[in-house]
């Protein structure tokens, strides 16, 4: 009798060892600052990512009007140098999906992404420098 409490003990710490879910992607809300000079901004905020597609979405744009894009790109790994290629979003709002520089697909690997991001030169303009969005990852 004691085997046997002694087994299912054993089981039952086992089983809840091995049920360990994967981590899920799932959507950020993310803001920022950029440089009015157009110089890169490395955001330091790395985020996890399963395997997958990462969507990135800009609900409040920066910039001049007349002249309001910013260019994006994600580290991997705590790398400094991009992984992504750029998505530029032109206008007010704006989406894309961001591909492996490397060849070009949309699935990115597991690990850990930071974002990049820039505007167009508006030095001395009074534009608006900040941002907010979202990014699936």
């Amino acid at each position: 009798m004691k085997k046997i409490a002694l087994l299912a003990a054993g089981v039952a710490a086992a089983s809840t060892l091995m049920i360990a879910p994967a981590q899920a992607n799932q959507l950020w809300n993310v803001s920022g600052t950029l440089n009015t000079s157009g110089t890169l901004v490395q955001y330091s905020t790395w985020r996890p990512h399963s395997t997958g597609v990462s969507d990135f979405t800009i609900s409040n744009q920066v910039g001049c009007s007349g002249n309001r894009w910013s260019r994006w790109g994600l580290r991997k790994d705590y790398s400094s140098s991009q992984y992504t290629n750029s998505i530029q979003i032109n206008g007010e709002t704006g989406n894309g999906r961001f591909k492996r520089a490397s060849d070009g697909s949309t699935s990115l690997p597991t690990g850990q992404y930071a974002i990049n991001g820039r505007m167009a030169n508006e030095t001395g303009h009074g534009c608006d420098n900040a941002w907010a969005g979202s990014i699936w990852l």
